[in-house]
């Protein structure tokens, strides 16, 4: 209870930080679970040097325990995310991880969630399901304002060892359980990693995540005019396609701030992004005159059904009834956002030291994957 309560605390001053901070990128955290749960409390920059090393001796450090307190740790990091979304709200593209790695089955969550005044469930399955329902809308506001623009997934991972395999669960067993607290908000629900082998875990994982958002940004001087966005995207079999998105650019102007807009969107055969069947696509933001260019984002970006990444961005405008390349688009934005992520890592003493080893290497791998992509898109 006392690590509990002190953890709460330490939440305050964790969203303080990172609200303070400067600095903007990507960010991570770590919580171990095993028959209790273990927090750091303190986010790590990973666009500074030596952060991952940092993040790496907080796990280091996680001492091994007899049970899995799998939902329990789930619900304490979503506390987690909701508040520092709730307090770092000021850019509409931010995005939030959560990945979970375990290797066996919850086992105590229920009567701890009890116990701490969390909730009182019937069984895991209905802990499970309330933590599933929570993700749907976790970035909203307290006062039910809906958030439609930010990014939340919740990846669940489970090394597949000997407990489970004694217990006669198949591996697709396993999937079935786990679906049950992957979830996501304004992004595609993320499916269960199963396998006995955290490299193929890892692998797996890195066909999986897809930075499936898209930001760039147009001149203020191609107000008035018909412009295009040219992209390559991924279907499901990994080959790329051409496919463009067109839109009327317009300015709207209210009390001194500008609000600028794409309407009459059009797009390829194949392509869906959250905001193509809207009227019109509001910027990133609003402006007050003194900004060159203006930002927008594509959020949940698919092919055929399949999230994609977008690769080699183009830009054009309509010029005299045609399409003419913008040179001067380097498919770069200047405007950076936010990302976080929380890793949670089972502890728990069935791992064993070797199988522990090979847990915290791949929580570290995943990291520095997914901090790669971000960073490259």
């Amino acid at each position: 209870m006392k690590k509990i309560f002190t953890g709460i605390l330490a939440s305050v001053a964790l969203v303080a930080a990172f609200v303070s901070c400067s600095s903007v990128g990507v960010h991570a955290d770590v919580i171990g679970f095993n028959d209790d749960v273990d927090t750091s409390y303190k986010f790590y920059d990973l666009e500074k040097n030596g952060q991952i090393k940092k993040l790496d001796r907080v796990i280091q450090k996680f001492k091994p325990g007899q049970n899995t307190a799998e939902y329990y740790a789930v619900d304490i990091a979503l506390d987690r995310i909701a508040e520092i979304a709730k307090k770092a709200d000021e850019d509409s593209r931010a995005s939030y991880y959560l990945i979970l790695l375990t290797d066996g089955l919850d086992n105590v969550s229920v009567e701890m969630a009890k116990r701490n005044g969390r909730g009182k469930y019937l069984n895991d399955d209905e802990y499970a399901l309330a933590l599933k329902k929570r993700m749907e809308t976790i970035l909203d506001t307290k006062r039910g304002k809906h958030n439609s623009r930010n990014i939340f997934q919740a990846y669940p991972l489970m090394i597949y060892g000997k407990d489970l395999m004694d217990s006669d669960l198949t591996i697709n067993d396993c999937k079935e359980i786990l679906s049950k607290i992957a979830g996501a908000q304004n992004a595609e629900e993320p499916k269960p990693i199963v396998d006995s082998s955290t490299d193929k875990i890892l692998e797996e994982f890195k066909k999986t995540f897809v930075v499936a958002s898209f930001s760039f940004e147009v001149p203020k001087g191609f107000v008035g005019k018909r412009i295009q966005m040219k992209f390559e995207c991924f279907d499901k079999d990994g080959r790329r396609h051409e496919v463009a998105v067109d839109a009327d650019f317009e300015c709207q102007t209210k009390k001194k701030k500008e609000t600028y807009i794409l309407k009459n969107i059009s797009c390829s055969e194949g392509l869906d992004f959250d905001q193509k069947l809207l009227s019109q696509m509001v910027s990133d933001e609003d402006y007050d005159g003194s900004e060159n260019l203006v930002s927008f984002t594509f959020s949940n970006i698919k092919y055929n059904k399949n999230p994609s990444t977008v690769y080699n961005p183009t830009q054009w405008y309509k010029l005299n009834g045609k399409y003419v390349k913008n040179s001067e688009y380097t498919g770069k934005t200047d405007r950076k956002t936010d990302s976080y992520i929380l890793f949670v890592l089972d502890t728990s003493s069935s791992l064993g030291d070797s199988g522990r080893e090979d847990a915290n290497a791949t929580a570290i791998e995943i990291i520095k994957y997914i901090k790669d992509e971000i960073s490259s898109h």
